[in-house]
């Protein structure tokens, strides 16, 4: 932020004594480097996924640019909302709105992300092999969940509510739910070391031990 401000601070103090323009060309340039920097940053990405094989790159680069340019926005907007004749506690409420909007951009982000990963790597079982079709949903989930989970402790530190109870509960409530669910979490992960290492695909004629076959 203090870089952004330094380029602008000459604009600023043009219109010294009117803080309501002063945000205004805050607001304004900070655009305008948000969209260079976009334009910067395509060129710079272009260049160098040009030299790759896969097309994953490219994608990921063309999403990344959005939250990038969001996150230039969002310093530029806390820096005109403490310009603006407000008071603390309202500027401070006004920009943690806009960085809790950050986060959740970048969740979208990483979702979205994740989600390509995961389905390139299950179309390609050689490199992670227990990431497969079969498989896909459940991490994809669990994913999910991780950025979930970390996006909220970002947002509640922002808005400064302490975490550190609600984990140690939520620790306390994993162990219980593990000890009450041990038997189907240890089918689960069985299921999963079972199609990661592959004994057997779908169309194979199994017998069990019970006499059962199909």
């Amino acid at each position: 932020m203090e870089k952004i401000q330094a380029l602008i601070q000459p604009l600023i103090d043009q219109f010294e004594g009117h803080p309501y323009l002063q945000a205004g060309v805050v607001v304004v340039g900070t655009f305008i480097l948000a969209r260079t920097f976009a334009w910067l940053l395509v060129l710079l990405f272009k260049a160098f996924t040009s030299r790759t094989r896969t097309a994953l790159d490219d994608v990921v680069f063309e999403w990344l640019r959005t939250p990038l340019v969001y996150t230039l926005l969002m310093f530029g907007l806390s820096l005109a909302t403490r310009l603006l004749p407000v008071s603390a506690h309202l500027a401070g409420i006004l920009i943690s709105i806009l960085q809790t909007l950050g986060v959740v951009v970048w969740m979208v982000f990483f979702v979205h992300v994740t989600k390509l990963f995961l389905t390139r790597q299950a179309d390609n079982t050689q490199a992670l092999p227990f990431i497969q079709p079969a498989t896909l949903p459940l991490f994809r989930n669990v994913a999910f969940i991780l950025i979930v989970v970390a996006g909220l402790y970002v947002i509640f530190s922002i808005w400064g509510i302490d975490m550190t109870a609600w984990m140690a509960s939520a620790g306390i409530l994993g162990i219980a739910v593990g000890f009450a669910a041990k038997d189907t979490l240890a089918n689960l992960f069985s299921g999963v070391f079972i199609l990661a290492d592959m004994p057997y695909k779908i169309g194979d004629y199994v017998v069990l031990d019970s006499g059962e076959r199909g």
